[in-house]
């Protein structure tokens, strides 16, 4: 198969090595990953996929690999994929939502992110990609819509509290209504929004070029044509504007939500590439593939053994970016992680490990507590951790991605937004 050439600056390029042991590395990396997770080739068919995919649509994993990914989507995203793949090979990645069909039948609206991978001579060689479920948003959106057909008077105090923005405008343009976090995602008040030009208003706030990306929105709504979504950039922030296929022509509807933070760590992840294309030859020799790629991300990788205070088996060397204890001090053999848990959180974390450990069924939970640092500060974390069972079902070890949370706890507590730590679990 002739070589497809892939631009340097969109992907990450590996070292090119007989038997792809570096692939073998993204398996087994993937498997680790608490979300669904699947590799493809260069012609769209199933290398890989993880046990988050397998639980999502049904199917094992010697039913999925070797099959092209589009048996697994219904029609019209298989044909949307065709195009996605194409656009793979030249080296654009990003994401798109299709719908899946699961193993009985049913489908699942899945959000697919997909990074194009390229081999030593800059071909697309695979697609490392993960699926997010969106069935739950799909069900909210279409049972908030069949309420609004049902009556004409809305009800506020759902309107109001929506944790996204909401703005209804009428079939000449006009603003109707919006709800609170409307009001506070553009600071303006809603006296000064009802009953104004929609796109008048537009003009004024956005730029050129996001004006007819609004004229779309009114004249589509009001056909109730299809559903689609688009951004605009509005002062220092950019903002999704979700735009719900409807049957009611009397308004036009839309769904606001401020993403700038998430375009903004998408524009920083965009740039690891770069740094991560510089460092790779020097590294190849001395770290995996999946050691490489979690050392130059936020998450640190644990795994600790099942025995009295939680011995460290192996950390991940940005350890010491989070809490600054070198990677051989934690290794060390007589280093017990539980000695770094805050006091306040030890017995609590503690009894939810017992507490779920003793439950055959999980394989895996979540927890938010506090570490000390070397240098005696508080970080608080959160941990998802795998559990690893040996033949006989007995627990041999834990394996955890732990991420840095103190700032948002911090911003939690400023709000007056912070409660008691929670722990979420997962079957």
């Amino acid at each position: 198969m002739a070589a497809r050439k892939v631009t340097k600056d969109s992907v990450i390029v590996y070292a090119d090595r007989g038997g792809h042991p570096a692939e073998d590395r993204t398996f087994e990396f993937g498997d680790t990953l608490p979300v669904p997770f699947q590799v493809l080739d260069a012609d769209g068919v199933v290398r890989h996929v993880n046990q988050s995919w397998t639980s999502l649509l049904g199917y094992s994993r010697e039913e999925a690999v070797g099959r092209p990914f589009p048996d697994f989507l219904s029609e019209d995203s298989a044909g949307r994929f065709s195009l996605r793949l194409q656009m793979l090979r030249e080296g654009t990645g990003g994401a798109e939502e299709y719908e899946a069909v699961k193993k009985g039948g049913t489908t699942v609206n899945v959000s697919f992110i997909c990074s194009a991978v390229a081999d030593g001579k800059g071909g697309f060689m695979r697609a490392d990609c993960i699926l997010y479920e969106l069935t739950a948003y799909k069900k909210a959106v279409g049972e908030w819509e069949r309420k609004f057909r049902e009556s004409e008077r809305k009800c506020h105090s759902v309107f109001n509290t929506a944790g996204d923005g909401m703005i209804y405008a009428d079939s000449e343009g006009v603003i109707v209504d919006v709800n609170s976090r409307f009001t506070e995602i553009v600071g303006i008040p809603k006296d000064e929004l009802v009953g104004k030009c929609g796109i008048e208003l537009a003009k004024r706030m956005l730029s050129a070029e996001d004006i007819p990306n609004v004229l779309r929105w009114v004249m589509e709504s009001i056909a109730g044509r299809t559903e689609y979504s688009f951004e605009v950039k509005y002062r220092d922030k950019v903002l999704e504007v979700l735009v719900p296929k409807s049957e009611v022509t009397e308004n036009a509807t839309a769904v606001v939500r401020d993403i700038t933070e998430r375009k903004s760590m998408e524009t920083k992840l965009a740039g690891f590439g770069q740094e991560l294309e510089e460092k790779v030859a020097e590294r190849t020799r001395t770290l995996g593939e999946a050691s490489r790629i979690i050392n130059m991300s936020p998450a640190v990788v644990f795994l600790w053994r099942n025995s009295d205070g939680w011995p460290v088996e192996y950390v991940s060397d940005n350890v010491k970016d989070v809490l600054g204890y070198a990677r051989d001090e934690l290794m060390s053999g007589g280093f017990r992680f539980a000695s770094i848990i805050h006091p306040d959180d030890l017995l609590r974390v503690a009894k939810e490990v017992e507490s779920y450990s003793s439950d055959g069924s999980l394989d895996h939970f979540t927890q938010e507590y506090r570490l000390i640092g070397k240098d005696g500060r508080q970080i608080w974390v959160d941990d998802r951790t795998n559990i690893r069972r040996g033949q006989d079902g007995g627990i041999t070890h834990f394996q955890g991605v732990m991420l840095d949370i103190t700032q948002r706890k911090r911003m939690e507590e400023a709000d007056g937004a912070g409660g008691q730590n929670h722990l979420t679990t997962t079957n």
